[in-house]
C-alpha cells in the first residue's frame, strides 16, 4: 500500500555501502536511488545505503508507485500543515464533487505550491476562523495533488454541500482562462481514485466498498490497495450488511450503534462448532426494537459482567434480521471451553415453551450456510445447543427440540447436567431489556 507519512528508518550498519539500488524495501519494493534528501519525495529514505556519497545524499524510495486508479497525493505533513482544531468524519460515498479555483496565484513547483497552500490554510483558520484549510484537496498546474482535509473529513467549501461532497481547489485564478492539461489530468485521476473503492466489484461481497478505518470495518472484510491516497489505517471496506452470494443481510455493529470493544482476540477459520443460544427475556419483531435490545445486551455484558464486548458472535431477531456481535473473526464469550472453537448464535427471546418464528429460524440456517461458504465454519461442523456444553437450559426446551432435527446436530452426553444458569462464561441476560 502507498505510505505517504514522513518516514526515516534507521537500519544496521552491516549493510554494504551503496547497496541502495539492490535493497528491497519491505513497503516500497526495489526502487531505491541515491539522490539528495531535498529531492526525495515524502522523505521516504534510508540513511545507511549510500555511504560513499556526500552526507546530503541518501537512498530514496519512490512513493510515486501507485495502485489501481490512484495518483500520488502529497500528504499534509509534506507541506507542513497546521494541525486542525477539530475534525468531523465524512460519510462516504458522497454524491458530489465540487471544483473551485483558489483565486490565489498559480504555482508550478513544489516549493511555490507549499507556500501558496500554507497561506490558504492560515487565511482559512485565522481570518475565517475555520478549523482547518477548507478544501479536501488542492491541485497545482504542475499536476501535483495536495491533501487538505482528505477523503475522511468534512470540508468547508460550500454551505449545504460540505457533508455531501469532496471539495477540490485548483490553485490559481481561472476567471479568464481554463486550467492546463496537467492540472486537468490530475483532477480526473483524483476523482477516479476517490471512486475506485466504491466502483470495485468484489468477487464475493459485491459493489459495496467504502474507504473507512480498518477498525471500523465489520469482520475485516477489506482490500488494502483501493484507498492508497489515504492514511495507513484506511482501507476499502466491504460491508457484510449488504446481501452477498450465499449470505443473508447482516446488520453491522456500526448500524446498530455498538460500543467499541475493550479488546479483541482473533478467531481461527474453519471452526468445528456452531452453538445455538437464546437470550431469554422478550423477543423483538421490528428492527428498531431489536437494536434497543442489542444495545442492552452489550451494556449488560460489558458493564455488569465485565466482558470485553457483547458475548455472542451473532444475534437473530424475530424480525428476520441478523445482528453482528463479535462477528466471524473475533473470539466470543458465550460457551465456556468452546469460545475459540465456535460461532455462537443467539436468537433474541425466551424459547422454553415455543420455538422462534420461521423468519428467525431461516435466518439462523442462512447465517450458518454463509459462514460455511466464506470458510469461517467447517463444512463438517457440529451443531450443538448451549445446554449440550454447559449447565444451562439454553436455548430453551422448544428451540432445543427444533435444532435437534437439523442435519449437523450432534448430542453430547454430560454428567450432572441439570439445566441451570450458573457458569461464569454464560451470556446471561436475566431481565427483559
Amino acid at each position: 500500500m502507498l505510505l505517504t507519512l514522513i518516514i526515516v528508518i534507521f537500519i544496521s550498519s552491516s549493510i554494504t555501502a551503496d547497496s541502495c539500488e539492490s535493497f528491497v524495501h519491505g513497503d516500497y519494493g526495489r526502487t531505491g536511488q541515491c539522490i539528495k534528501i531535498s529531492a526525495c519525495l515524502n522523505n521516504v529514505y534510508l540513511p545507511k545505503l549510500c555511504e560513499s556519497k556526500p552526507m546530503d545524499v541518501m537512498c530514496c524510495f519512490n512513493t510515486t508507485i501507485s495502485y489501481k486508479g490512484c495518483p500520488t497525493i502529497i500528504h499534509r505533513a509534506r507541506w507542513n500543515a497546521i494541525n486542525p482544531k477539530e475534525q468531523t468524519s465524512l460519510a462516504t460515498p458522497v454524491p458530489f464533487v465540487a471544483i473551485y479555483d483558489t483565486v490565489s496565484p498559480s504555482c508550478r513547483t513544489h516549493h511555490e505550491c507549499v507556500k501558496q497552500i500554507q497561506g490558504i490554510q492560515k487565511y482559512h483558520m485565522k481570518e475565517k476562523n475555520w478549523s482547518d484549510i477548507g478544501y479536501n484537496f488542492l491541485i497545482s498546474e504542475s499536476g501535483l495533488i495536495y491533501e487538505g482535509r482528505g477523503w475522511n473529513y468534512i470540508g468547508a467549501h460550500r454551505q449545504g454541500y460540505n457533508s455531501r461532497s469532496i471539495g477540490i481547489g485548483m490553485i490559481g485564478n481561472y476567471s479568464l482562462r481554463k486550467i492546463n492539461k496537467s492540472a486537468a489530468n490530475a483532477l480526473e485521476s483524483l476523482i477516479q481514485c476517490g471512486d475506485s473503492c466504491e466502483s470495485y466489484a468484489h468477487p464475493t461481497y459485491g459493489k459495496t466498498g467504502r474507504c473507512i478505518k480498518t477498525s471500523d470495518c465489520p469482520n475485516s472484510l477489506y482490500i488494502s490497495n483501493l484507498c492508497e491516497s489515504q492514511p495507513v489505517d484506511i482501507k476499502c471496506c466491504f460491508s457484510p450488511s449488504a446481501p452477498t452470494p450465499n449470505c443473508p443481510n447482516i446488520v453491522s455493529r456500526s448500524e446498530w450503534g455498538a460500543r467499541a470493544p475493550k479488546s479483541t482476540t482473533g478467531m481461527a477459520k474453519s471452526l468445528p462448532y456452531v452453538v445455538i443460544h437464546h437470550t431469554t427475556g422478550g423477543t423483538c419483531t421490528a428492527k428498531s426494537a431489536c437494536i434497543v435490545k442489542m444495545k442492552g445486551f452489550q451494556n449488560y455484558h460489558m458493564d455488569s459482567n465485565g466482558w470485553d464486548d457483547i458475548g455472542y458472535s451473532f444475534l437473530v431477531g424475530e424480525d428476520g434480521n441478523i445482528y453482528e456481535g463479535r462477528g466471524w473473526t473475533y473470539v466470543g464469550a458465550h460457551t465456556y471451553g468452546y469460545n475459540s472453537q465456535s460461532i455462537g448464535i443467539s436468537v433474541i427471546g425466551d424459547y422454553m415453551s415455543q420455538k422462534p418464528n420461521a423468519a428467525a429460524i431461516n435466518s439462523v440456517k442462512a447465517l450458518i450456510e454463509c459462514g460455511i461458504s466464506r470458510g469461517y465454519i467447517s463444512r463438517a461442523y457440529t451443531l450443538r445447543g448451549h445446554r449440550d456444553l454447559d449447565s444451562t437450559s439454553c436455548p430453551g426446551n422448544a428451540f432445543y427440540n427444533e435444532i435437534k432435527t437439523w442435519t449437523n446436530y450432534r448430542s453430547l452426553v454430560r454428567s450432572n447436567a441439570s439445566p441451570q444458569f450458573n457458569v461464569p462464561e454464560d451470556y446471561l441476560v436475566m431481565q427483559d431489556m
